[in-house]
């Protein structure tokens, strides 16, 4: 019998016992009593007190104010006990109850003009308690087989009933029963059969009951308990197959592989990738699904093949949102690389050689060919120096600007030189440009590796043509221009229209010996001469020409005669 029933039973019975008096009323004087009760308490630690069913209860009104007896005020005329199956009368009473519940116990009090109701909400009766444990903890292991559930009870004999309860699920069936205590006995154990279907499910949780004790025995604190069987699969891990990928530029199709193990290969798997470009654009998307037991699956990747050559690119893939799986370390998604290497030949770049006629006034510009055997991907500064025969600023105009500037994707260039024309006759002179640098735009590369085009030809040669008529001799150069007093000394000299029939002297003094190797070259041997700078002279012909100071005399050392 339940406690809410025995209250109901109590309230019909005061109702049937007072005819419908009025409760409440201003009689007696002061405040109400209190019940009081005394038994023969179990002794059961971590419960409320608790009445042994055995013996009975003796229940008594006390003083609210002194808390002793309470002594009937002279309105009153009589005390009623009113509990859910019986009443007895007096002001104390014993009662011995028939089973074990939380008691609820009315003690009325007649008086002259009506009732007053004393209520104890509840006494606890009973012959001792039972609950369940799990001894081996409230998770296992889809694995252990099964579960131990301990039931223990402070009086026997007893009857408990167990059920198990929960949503289907073929790892846990059904399982119920009841287990008999005699005297004495105060645990008992059952099993409850775990079914490892060696397939990832999920963990499943069950609650084990226990119920419908008998003789005397309430239910105790733990009679339902939450059994957690644990899936001891895994879903599969999703994973590359390599750490990153490397592919030859004119490859065509790259294959990136998604492997799927280490778990339960039976269930369908799937996974979202994304396939980058080096400039981040999405190349390529879409959902790997992986079927019960297949373990690969690969991504097709379009590498174009430009036949440029372009420092080798980085391309990117990523892993997310997998299904019936799960990526490594618990991560949300997972990044790859794809390096595609560059095929194609760096470019060579070469300086080209021109010739122009110099012509007689003005300024004309003439442009050196600077050239790429290909296309080079990014704008290219080329430094240049500046050098030659002829004379900057006399030959040609001063050169401001040694750095010209090749746009991404073009293959030829110009380097300018402003020649000026005259009427002097004079030998053909040359204007050299030689790379001395490359640099490529700091735009264009990611990182500090910026690889230019090889140099294949670094120097170009513009030459400018003598186009004057003067058929007369000219001295460039005078090589040595030292020699001993005594003559002898081979002296190279350089100039232009030279001939056989040429002479030369120097200081006035003829050369004893002339050969003529070039219409811009003459080999004279010096003639004795004081010391001192002396002129050279060439004639040919009737022409002349003569460059000052040219040539030194040198008085050789004496030397000193040693005595023996």
């Amino acid at each position: 019998m339940t406690v809410v029933f025995q209250r109901l039973l109590a309230v019909l019975a005061v109702g049937c016992l007072l005819g419908g008096a009025a409760f409440g009323q201003t009689c007696p004087s002061g405040p109400a009593p209190k019940i009081q009760y005394s038994c023969t308490f179990l002794n059961v630690s971590g419960y409320p007190p608790t009445c042994s069913l055995a013996n009975p209860v003796s229940f008594s009104l006390t003083d609210a104010v002194t808390n002793g007896p309470y002594t009937l005020q002279s309105c009153e005329t009589g005390v009623r006990w009113v509990f859910s199956d019986t009443h007895l009368t007096g002001q104390t009473v014993q009662r011995t109850f028939p089973s074990a519940d939380d008691w609820a116990v009315h003690a009325f009090i007649d008086n002259t003009t009506g009732t007053t109701d004393v209520l104890l909400p509840g006494v606890l009766v009973a012959n001792g308690y039972a609950w369940e444990s799990l001894p081996n903890g409230n998770t296992v292991l889809e694995s252990a087989g099964n579960v131990t559930v301990n039931v223990h009870t402070t009086y026997a004999p007893v009857h408990i009933n167990y059920e198990t309860q929960g949503p289907a699920d073929p790892r846990v069936p059904p399982v119920s029963g009841t287990l008999t205590f005699a005297a004495g006995e105060t645990d008992k154990t059952f099993s409850i059969p775990i079914v490892n279907d060696n397939k990832f499910n999920g963990n499943y949780n069950f609650d084990v009951f226990i119920w419908g004790e008998d003789n005397g025995v309430l239910p105790g604190h733990d009679t339902t308990l939450t059994v957690t069987v644990q899936d001891d699969e895994s879903l599969p891990a999703i994973a590359w197959s390599a750490p990153s990928y490397s592919v030859s530029e004119n490859v065509g199709t790259a294959a990136l592989t998604v492997v799927r193990g280490n778990g339960d290969l039976s269930v369908t798997s799937s996974v979202n990738y994304a396939v980058y470009d080096p400039s981040l654009t999405v190349v390529g998307s879409g959902t790997l699904h992986f079927a019960p037991n297949e373990t690969s699956k690969q991504i097709s990747v379009s590498i174009p093949n430009d036949n440029l050559w372009q420092a080798d690119r980085t391309w990117y893939a990523k892993l997310s949102n997998p299904a019936n799986a799960g990526f490594a370390n618990g991560v949300s998604q997972l990044d790859t690389q794809l390096q595609v290497v560059e095929d194609d030949p760096m470019p060579a770049i070469s300086v080209g050689d021109i010739s122009v006629a110099e012509g007689n006034s003005g300024v004309r510009e003439v442009d050196v060919p600077v050239t790429l055997t290909a296309p080079y991907p990014c704008l290219l500064f080329v430094d240049f120096t500046v050098g030659g025969t002829a004379t900057e600023g006399s030959d040609y105009d001063p050169v401001a600007q040694t750095t010209i500037n090749i746009p991404a994707g073009a293959t030829h260039a110009v380097f300018p030189i402003f020649v000026r024309g005259d009427t002097t006759a004079e030998p053909d002179e040359t204007v050299t440009l030689t790379i001395h640098s490359l640099r490529a735009d700091g735009a264009c590369f990611f990182g500090p590796d910026r690889p230019v085009p090889v140099i294949a030809n670094a120097t170009g040669t513009l030459t400018i043509l003598n186009d004057d008529s003067d058929d007369s001799p000219g001295i460039t150069r005078v090589s040595p221009d030292t020699g001993a007093t005594g003559g002898t000394t081979p002296v190279a000299i350089d100039g232009w229209n030279f001939s056989s029939d040429c002479r030369v002297r120097f200081g006035g003094a003829d050369s004893p010996n002339v050969t003529f190797v070039s219409p811009t070259s003459l080999l004279a041997v010096t003639p004795a001469h004081i010391a001192g700078t002396a002129d050279v002279e060439v004639t040919c012909g009737a022409s002349q020409v003569m460059l000052p100071a040219a040539f030194t005399f040198v008085q050789p050392a004496r030397s000193r005669a040693v005595r023996h």
